[in-house]
């Protein structure tokens, strides 16, 4: 019969090659596109969304095979729909709060005056996009896999955080590469504000999946955080 110790160990080791998984291969879809976000294969036109989605889809997967071949359930990811009112006003709530910060910063703090105009369906296809492949799927790969498999497998619990809250945030260096040029550790210096702000990010978000033992209420928060920066900026 596996030990506690092994089993907690193998969980590790699973995450964390997920998240090289997950890093490499941004990194490298992000290269393929940095100057067109379309090339041809074949004839084919390849767009780097559509490559993202493919390649998230099959992280979700995995991850959802692993938790199946090892038995486990998927309220101990925070994976439930329970307390489910409490849950959607939890988020509801945060992501009023994270909306009046973003504009107070936008207008205030910033000094702006115009917000970037855009198409109906652009602001359709960006909401559904961050709903499925960045709110769902971000909270449920860090806040309810990984963060839990990393409380469980060491000892220190603000240790588990740190590390997947710099774990989370350095996945999103490669999305600056765009815009700033330089060299990693550069991008890094440059960008350390953003870095900082989505390790924060982190934080708040797996303290809203720990009161009700659920992501529905990070969901809701991440997308409002989303939503809101491509209102504004993107």
């Amino acid at each position: 019969m596996e030990s506690v110790k092994s089993a907690k160990r193998k969980d590790i080791i699973f995450a964390i090659v997920i998240y090289l998984i997950l890093f490499f291969g941004s990194f490298l879809i992000m290269s393929l596109f940095f100057d067109n976000p379309n090339f041809m294969i074949f004839d084919i036109t390849v767009n780097s969304t559509g490559v993202f989605i493919i390649f998230d889809l099959l992280i979700f997967v995995a991850i959802f095979c692993y938790i199946k071949i090892r038995k486990y359930k998927l309220i101990d990811f925070n994976m439930t729909l329970t307390n489910n009112k409490k849950s959607l006003l939890l988020g509801v709530i945060v992501s009023v709060i994270i909306v009046l910060l973003l504009l107070i910063k936008f207008y205030i703090l910033e000094s702006n005056t115009e917000i970037p105009l855009r198409s109906t369906k652009d602001y359709i296809l960006y909401f559904l996009y961050i709903l499925i492949f960045v709110g769902i799927y971000e909270e449920v790969v860090f806040r309810g896999f990984m963060q839990n498999v990393f409380l469980n497998g060491i000892k220190s619990k603000i240790i588990a955080i740190i590390l997947v809250g710099i774990m989370f945030a350095f996945l999103h260096i490669f999305s600056f590469a765009s815009s700033t040029q330089g060299t990693l550790i550069e991008l890094i210096i440059l960008r350390s504000s953003n870095l900082l702000s989505l390790f924060c990010l982190h934080c708040l978000f797996y303290l809203l999946c720990k009161k009700y033992n659920s992501i529905i209420p990070a969901i809701i928060a991440h997308l409002a955080w989303d939503f809101v920066l491509f209102i504004l900026y993107i």
